[in-house]
């Protein structure tokens, strides 16, 4: 919320010089000018289809906004944004269907358009890009030497879940050996928003792992009858004394 608070002082300033930077100069300065200018959320997550986008308002002294409509690209209304004070709002179901591209891909995004209507009788018509992404974001363990005597470190598998309205219900961890493995479900106890996962103390029995073997982690988070999908990789690495053979893959995301 601070951020969102820096940015709203910063707007403000910027317009009561007239000036707002980006890659388009005339469309600013014209934004600028009208007395006010609307700005959408840049990014939600695949499980964000019916919650409230966010549009942060920026106006003039004297000045409202009276109507804001969101068209498509073509021009075509799609919704009617709900206005309360420096914000508006539409829900994200109007954008249509979450499936982009030839392979139907989750993730993507969305090109719609602002037609507002100001108080001082003047219009404003921009074009954003919303962007469709995973709720679930993964840090990084590229590798991790199979005999543990031999870290300096543990390896910590960090994971987040964030939406911007969805209220996710689980979140489900699985995991596999080779990328022709079988996933099984993992009873790790996880945190619906934050987490570690310590790769250097998993059991390497348990896991049936070997030297140079490949370990497969899946996490799906539910909302609803929705899911959000992601997959990551650790290289059990040989040590010099070691001669075990694995398949040595390396990463993969969904």
């Amino acid at each position: 919320m601070k951020l969102i608070k820096n940015i709203k002082l910063i707007g403000l300033s910027l317009l009561a010089f007239g000036v707002y930077s980006c890659d388009d100069d005339e469309t600013v300065i014209e934004t600028a000018d009208v007395g006010g200018y609307a700005t959408p959320i840049s990014t939600i997550t695949v499980l964000d289809q019916a919650v409230d986008i966010p549009i942060d308002l920026f106006t003039g002294s004297g000045v409202s906004f009276q109507s804001i409509e969101v068209q498509d690209e073509e021009g075509n209304t799609l919704t009617t944004a709900t206005i309360s004070g420096d914000e508006a709002t539409f829900n994200s179901s109007s954008l249509g269907e979450f499936s982009f591209g030839e392979d139907n891909a989750p993730t993507g995004s969305f090109d719609v358009r602002l037609v507002s209507q100001l108080s001082n009788g003047k219009t404003l018509d921009d074009g954003f890009s919303i962007n469709v992404g995973h709720a679930i974001s993964l840090g990084e363990v590229e590798e991790v030497p199979f005999d543990p005597g031999n870290e300096e470190e543990d390896a910590l598998l960090e994971y987040n879940v964030e939406t911007v309205g969805a209220t996710v219900d689980a979140l489900d961890l699985e995991w596999k050996v080779g990328s022709e493995g079988t996933y099984s479900v993992d009873d790790t106890e996880l945190d619906l928003e934050e987490g570690v996962i310590n790769i250097s103390s998993l059991d390497r029995d348990a896991y049936n792992l070997s030297p140079g073997d490949t370990l497969y982690y899946r996490f799906t988070a539910h909302s609803g009858e929705l899911v959000d999908q992601v997959e990551t990789s650790t290289i059990f690495t040989e040590s010099e004394e070691d001669d075990g053979e694995g398949d040595g893959e390396d990463d993969a995301s969904l």
